[in-house]
């Protein structure tokens, strides 16, 4: 029904020629959609462009992936650069015959692709591959042209109505997180408070580096890097070890109520995440490509200094304090210029309450659309994999879609 052909292998000698033309890989294709913001080129012979060339309307699946989830994950192509443009052997084309309408074989690739058909039938161990022969004996549900046309038209409408509802709660999320962050701000930088500098709160130090030198030894102790810390919460799933003498330990050891931030990161959005470590333990010493901020006495509470430290990286002003150009660091003297508002005990601690309040709307809120952004992907391959199997009829159906 359908022709699936692998594209061309990469080779040296074919870097430079004088038929150089942009090529896509399994990189320029997610599922759903071409990703096209690093295209290369590579040489094609006019006789491999007219074998390799994509028309309009050919459908793109990914031939090898590490992932169940990835592997064989199809895309469109939509003529978004100019042609000529070939695809490398990373992908496998498939064109429809003339019995086969091409747009159903696109909705019948997501299906595939979706249901875990392909997955099923890829081979290999760490990676997984699909290949063109693999792909041409797989099943395909073929009724008329003209119920594969209605098949289409309606997968077409119906799969761009949740789209669009699904980036809708995308946006409900961004306007529920710049809600909190600015609700954040002004809890914590209230209107006439006197600003301090944050050594003179807090102390801080910045982790140890790592050495080879320190990949063994008689002490050896976890310690948390900037990979572990996220915006309000740690990630201990991959925590490394190194050696820390009985002193390091000691000087670099984790207490309740210490908070640890990002000191450098690629990411300018990642730059200055921080949380609190909420349990003892001095066996626990941390890296550095973190900061521990610890209250210099009893008059600062650690949740505190918390707060004002998670605000200070969702409001931009951790990465103001930054300096690098492709990975950014906020180093110890950078953190501790930081302004901070003097609050006495008590306002710190209705400061604290007043952010946590804030914190629970804002997660039972992105629970809520989080939640709704499922069920929407849920319907979505449900609908597609029963249009294209023959579940239901599309024409009684049409009528009963997905709210305009």
């Amino acid at each position: 029904m359908a022709d699936a052909r692998l594209g061309r292998q990469r080779s040296p000698q074919s870097h430079e020629g004088p038929h150089l033309v942009p090529y896509l890989r399994s990189a320029n294709v997610v599922p759903g959609r071409l990703v096209l913001d690093d295209v290369k080129e590579m040489n094609f012979s006019p006789e491999e462009q007219r074998v390799f060339a994509l028309r309009l309307g050919d459908v793109l699946v990914t031939e090898g992936s590490g992932s169940r989830e990835t592997v064989g994950a199809p895309a469109v192509w939509d003529d978004s650069l100019p042609g000529p443009v070939c695809f490398q052997n990373t992908l496998v084309r498939l064109r429809s015959g003339p019995e086969l309408e091409q747009r159903y074989l696109y909705w019948w690739a997501r299906h595939a692709h979706a249901s875990g058909l392909i997955a099923e039938a890829a081979g290999g161990q760490s990676i997984l591959h699909i290949g063109a022969e693999t792909i041409r004996d797989l099943e395909v549900y073929l009724p008329s042209l003209e119920e594969q046309r209605r098949i289409a038209d309606f997968l077409d409408d119906q799969v761009t109505r949740i789209d669009n509802i699904i980036a809708a709660r995308q946006q409900q999320v961004d306007l529920v997180v710049a809600w909190a962050t600015a609700r954040f701000a002004e809890l914590i930088f209230q209107p006439g408070i006197p600003l301090a500098r944050l050594s003179a709160l807090a102390e801080i130090r910045l982790g140890r580096q790592r050495s080879p030198a320190n990949e063994q030894g008689a002490h050896m102790t976890r310690y948390l890097r900037s990979a572990n810390v996220f915006d309000g919460r740690f990630d201990l799933s991959d925590v490394k070890e190194m050696n820390f003498d009985p002193k390091e330990r000691t000087l670099l050891g984790l207490r309740r109520g210490d908070i640890l931030v990002t000191e450098g990161a690629g990411s300018p959005e990642a730059v200055g995440a921080s949380a609190m470590w909420d349990e003892d333990s001095s066996s626990l010493c941390f890296q550095n490509t973190l900061l521990r901020v610890r209250p210099r006495d009893a008059s600062v509470a650690p949740e505190y200094l918390a707060w004002w430290a998670r605000t200070s990286h969702r409001s931009g002003a951790m990465r103001a304090f930054s300096s690098g150009a492709g990975i950014l660091h906020l180093g110890a003297e950078g953190l501790k210029r930081m302004p901070i508002p003097s609050l006495n005990q008590r306002e710190q601690r209705s400061a604290v309450g007043a952010c946590q309040s804030v914190e629970q709307t804002e997660k039972n809120a992105f629970a809520s659309l989080s939640s709704s952004a499922r069920l929407l992907l849920e319907l979505k391959r449900s609908l597609v994999s029963a249009a294209v199997s023959g579940e239901f009829d599309v024409s009684s159906a049409s009528g009963r879609g997905v709210p305009a």
